[in-house]
């Protein structure tokens, strides 16, 4: 083996190893997932024109994230006033705390995985769908018949349960943060990574995150946990619907009772969501499945009602007579 091949294999080696944790600390910086693949892509590009200088056995990790670093101070000076970024001061608070928790990649994504497996079956399919299966946020909506503002909501939910469950694996107990305050974070999280996010919305996640530690700390892990859920958009395991390029419809893989507790429980967040301080997975009814989607049932007649109409059509009739 020449040295050139001997090169590229030690560095693949490396990076292989260690490119979620350099990822990771990317987006939690830049949270846009294409622009982060972007900067991604030019860091791996940096680092193997400079790989000579690195010195085999020294931390590797260290080195990819003061590459990529750089990479993302280019890309603010470019996009600065085309797209959101973080205020000077945020970015600096928030890369010092994404750097610290890069040591944690490995052992957040184990306990985020057995999270999952706690989530109501329902949940997990959704979680499947959107980013296993890489449905966008527009097409769930249009199979679940709700709006994507209500959406984003739901996946903003799911995210913040996943985050206390973890916490309570990693630190043996929850946040302190606000609920409300928390899920709103993940919501606008979720609007940024997706390029959906306004001026208004970008504003108010800065305001939320500014001069505010454990705001800026919960807004890396759940940038940490979205970037696990892209790699699996981008490296699926099985997808033999979008291999074949049909379309996949979530809904179409839930029971009838398990369609009926998901869209319910949309009904509920809708009424109650300024008043909720405990977040729940979705509650499930295990009935036999079909393959089939339905549509929601028509709502039950109220009997005082049916009564009611009963004694109108009955004293209308003797009028007549």
């Amino acid at each position: 083996m020449d040295s050139n091949s001997k090169k590229t294999e030690v560095f693949l080696s490396l990076l292989m190893a260690n490119q979620r944790r350099i990822n990771s600390y990317i987006l939690s910086l830049v949270p846009n997932f294409n622009d982060a693949d972007d900067i991604m892509q030019e860091t791996i590009t940096v680092m193997w024109r400079k790989f000579d200088s690195f010195q085999i056995g020294t931390d590797f990790v260290n080195w990819g994230l003061k590459v990529a670093y750089y990479c993302i101070l280019n890309y603010r000076k470019q996009m600065v006033k085309d797209k959101f970024v973080f205020s000077e001061e945020l970015f600096r608070q928030i890369s010092q705390i994404a750097k610290e928790k890069q040591s944690q990649t490995d052992e957040r994504i184990i306990h985020l995985r057995r999270c999952i497996e706690k989530l109501q079956p329902a949940d997990q399919r959704f979680l499947k769908a959107r980013y296993e299966l890489n449905t966008d946020v527009k097409s769930l909506a249009v199979q679940m018949d709700r709006s994507v503002q209500y959406i984003y909501k739901h996946l903003a939910r799911i995210h913040y349960w996943l985050n206390l469950c973890v916490r309570r694996a990693v630190r043996g107990g929850g946040s302190r943060m606000n609920p409300h305050q928390s899920m709103r974070i993940s919501e606008l999280l979720l609007h940024c990574c997706n390029g959906a996010a306004g001026r208004e919305e970008t504003a108010e996640l800065e305001a939320l995150l500014s001069r505010n530690h454990q705001a800026q700390e919960y807004c890396v892990e759940i940038l940490m946990d979205l970037n696990y859920f892209h790699c699996l958009a981008q490296t699926p395991l099985s997808r033999p619907e979008n291999r074949k390029g049909q379309e996949t419809d979530f809904m179409c893989e839930l029971d009838p009772q398990q369609q009926m507790a998901l869209l319910d429980d949309f009904a509920e967040y809708e009424k109650s969501a300024d008043a909720m301080e405990v977040i729940k997975p979705v509650q499930v009814r295990e009935e036999p499945p079909t393959s089939a989607r339905i549509k929601r049932p028509a709502r039950t007649i109220n009997k005082f009602s049916l009564a009611a109409a009963i004694l109108c059509g009955s004293a209308l009739l003797l009028m007549i007579l």
